[in-house]
């Protein structure tokens, strides 16, 4: 499935915080999401001690989805336990998408990119492993520009998410 300028929607059938969110239990999402912050920061710890440090792009686009709206909240959790997450409106990024939305990309060491693939329900299906070093670095870079112009990830909750409560 897709909302409607063809970002997909997804469902995290697995995951107990979205299940609470889903259901209407905000209060039971958002703690099982905090439950997660020592485990989230021991993970970036272990990739500081190693020079890395996992920088996160969310592309939003406005309404934003049930999905989308607990995702944020979780990438909250996540960028103030130590793994830095940056959000970029989709009409920042419209130009390039001429074709369809930007391709959903991990970038490893600076080495390795992945382009993760879904079917068409929104279910991860692998990912393609690319590791040409222009290539790898073209997108580093593009990632790391858009990052730079991104919002950081709590005044955006703050502001289009719990803002939008009512």
């Amino acid at each position: 499935m897709a909302t409607r300028s063809g970002y997909p929607t997804f469902k995290e059938s697995n995951s107990p915080s979205w299940n609470a969110f889903h259901r209407g239990d905000l209060a039971e999402a958002e703690r099982l999401l905090k439950d997660q912050a020592q485990a989230l920061r021991e993970a970036a710890e272990e990739a500081a001690s190693r020079g890395s440090v996992f920088r996160r792009v969310r592309i939003t686009e406005q309404p934003l989805t049930p999905y989308v709206q607990w995702e944020l909240r979780s990438l909250r959790v996540r960028s103030e336990n130590g793994g830095p997450v940056r959000v970029v409106p989709a009409a920042a990024v419209s130009r390039l998408e001429s074709e369809g939305p930007l391709p959903e990309l991990v970038v490893l060491g600076g080495r390795v990119l992945y382009q993760v693939m879904y079917t068409e329900e929104s279910a991860p299906r692998g990912a393609i492993r690319f590791t040409d070093p222009a290539s790898v670095e073209q997108w580093e870079r593009f990632i790391a520009d858009l990052f730079a112009t991104g919002e950081d990830i709590t005044s955006y909750v703050e502001r289009d998410v719990f803002g939008n409560r009512g």
